[in-house]
C-alpha cells in the first residue's frame, strides 16, 4: 500500500452513463479520494476545477475532436499541476498521439478494468513522488533531427563533467533500439544492458548497479544500450522509471541520451529529467523540428526553464546565425558546440573522448564551456604560461 498522501480526483463525463463507469472503477482504487463528480463537456472543467480544487482530473473525453484538444490544452497550461486521466471511447494510435500532444501521459479505455486504471494511478504518483525526493540532478539529451551529433555531445560532455569535478556522472543511454554511446568513450564490451537491468528492477539496489555499468573514470560510469534491439521490446516504461529514480540516489549527476524517439519509457525520463537539452544544427531542417518538438515539450507542461535548446556542430561562417536560430524556436542557446569535424571524427573512429584526443580543440573547450555553466569549474587557457616557460 502506498504511504504518500491520497489524491483528490475529480471525476467529469458527458453523460451520466459514463459518469457511473467511471465512478465505479474508482471505488476500489488505493491513493485516491474522490473530491466531486459533474457531467458536463471538457471545456467545463476549469470552472469545475476552481469549485473543487483537485490533484487529479479523471475526463471522459475524445482527443481527436479539434475542440476537445483545444480545451484540454488550455486546461494544462492554466493548472500545470494537475496529472490527468484520460477516458476514450476506444483505444487507438492516433487517440494516444493526440493524448500526448496536449499533454495527457495516462489513457484507457471507458470500459476498462479498475487494475488499467490503478496502474495508471500508480504511474502518477511515481512521478509527484520523484519530483519531491531525489539527490542527484538528470539531464535529458534529445535530437531533433538523426544525425544532430546528440550522442556525442551528451558521452563527451559526461566525461568532460567527470573529468572536472568530483561529482559522480552517470550516464545512461536510452536509445533502446540504436544506442551506441559506448562506442564514444570505451572499447569496451559490454556484457551487461540496460535491457538487462530493467528486467530485473525488482531486484536492483547499489550493488546491482555497480555491477552492471562500465567505468569510464573512478566518478563516471556508463550504463549502455541493448546491443540487440529486439530485447528492448518488452521493456515496460514504469520500469525504466523505477531504474532511473534509483539512478538518481546514486549519482550527483545523470546523463541520458535518449535519440530521437519519444515513447513511454522517454516520456518517464522526460518527466524525471531537471533539464532537457535540444540538439539543434544551423540548417532549416534541423530548426523546424526543433521548433515542433519545443512545442511538444510545451504542451506536455515542461517550462521553458527546463527545456534548453543547444547547438552542435556550431560554425560562425553559416548562413543561418544563432540569433535566427533562437528567433525561430523563441528561445535562448543555452550553449554551443564548435563544428571541429576532423577530431570530433577523429575521437569517434578510436572511440575515446575528444578530451583525451585533442584537449585543447576547438570541440573540447566548447563542451569544457558546457560543463562550466553547469556548475564544472572554469578552464584558463594555460597556453601563455607554457610560452612564458619555453623561453625562461
Amino acid at each position: 500500500m502506498s504511504t504518500q498522501e491520497p489524491l483528490s480526483a475529480f471525476i467529469l463525463a458527458p453523460d451520466p452513463a459514463a459518469l457511473e463507469s467511471m465512478r465505479a472503477m474508482t471505488m476500489s482504487l488505493e491513493g485516491v479520494t474522490l473530491a466531486a463528480t459533474a457531467t458536463g463537456s471538457v471545456s467545463d472543467a476549469d470552472k469545475h476545477l476552481r469549485s473543487h480544487p483537485s490533484d487529479l482530473l479523471l475526463v471522459a473525453c475524445n482527443p481527436d475532436d479539434p475542440a476537445q484538444a483545444d480545451a484540454l490544452s488550455s486546461l494544462s497550461a492554466q493548472h500545470p499541476r494537475l496529472d490527468m486521466v484520460l477516458f476514450v471511447a476506444e483505444l487507438s494510435s492516433a487517440t494516444l498521439q493526440s493524448a500526448l500532444r496536449i499533454g495527457a501521459r495516462e489513457v484507457i479505455a471507458l470500459n476498462g478494468s479498475g487494475t488499467e486504471l490503478q496502474t495508471a494511478i500508480g504511474r502518477i504518483q511515481f512521478r509527484q513522488q520523484a519530483t519531491r525526493s531525489h539527490r542527484g540532478r538528470m539531464l535529458s539529451f534529445v535530437s531533433c533531427k538523426g544525425g544532430s551529433g546528440a550522442t556525442f555531445i551528451t558521452a563527451n560532455l559526461a566525461y568532460s563533467l567527470a573529468s572536472l569535478t568530483d561529482k559522480r556522472v552517470l550516464l545512461i543511454d536510452l536509445n533502446l533500439q540504436f544506442g551506441d554511446a559506448i562506442l564514444y568513450v570505451s572499447d569496451t564490451r559490454p556484457s551487461v544492458t540496460i535491457a538487462d537491468l530493467v528486467g530485473d528492477v525488482q531486484r536492483l539496489d547499489s550493488a546491482l548497479l555497480k555491477a552492471s555499468v562500465v567505468q569510464i573514470l573512478p566518478n563516471f560510469w556508463l550504463l549502455p544500450a541493448p546491443t540487440d534491439p529486439a530485447s528492448a521490446a518488452d521493456l515496460q516504461a514504469q520500469d525504466i522509471g523505477k531504474l532511473l529514480r534509483f539512478a538518481k540516489t546514486q549519482a550527483d549527476l545523470v546523463l541520458i541520451d535518449l535519440g530521437r524517439k519519444l515513447d513511454a519509457g522517454a516520456l518517464e525520463a522526460l518527466d524525471l529529467s531537471d533539464s532537457v537539452f535540444l540538439v539543434v544544427q544551423q540548417t532549416l531542417p534541423y530548426i523546424r523540428d526543433a521548433r515542433r518538438m519545443l512545442d511538444l515539450f510545451r504542451s506536455l507542461g515542461y517550462s521553458t526553464d527546463k527545456v534548453k535548446p543547444i547547438l552542435s556542430r556550431f560554425n560562425r561562417q553559416a548562413d543561418i546565425t544563432t540569433q535566427d536560430i533562437e528567433g525561430a524556436l523563441g528561445s535562448a542557446l543555452f550553449a554551443h558546440v564548435p563544428n571541429d569535424y576532423k577530431v570530433a571524427s577523429a575521437a569517434v573512429n578510436q572511440g575515446v573522448p575528444v578530451h583525451k584526443l585533442a584537449p585543447n580543440s576547438q570541440v573540447a573547450r566548447g563542451l569544457n564551456e558546457f560543463a562550466a555553466k553547469l556548475g564544472a569549474p572554469p578552464q584558463r587557457d594555460a597556453s601563455w604560461l607554457r610560452r612564458v616557460l619555453k623561453h625562461a
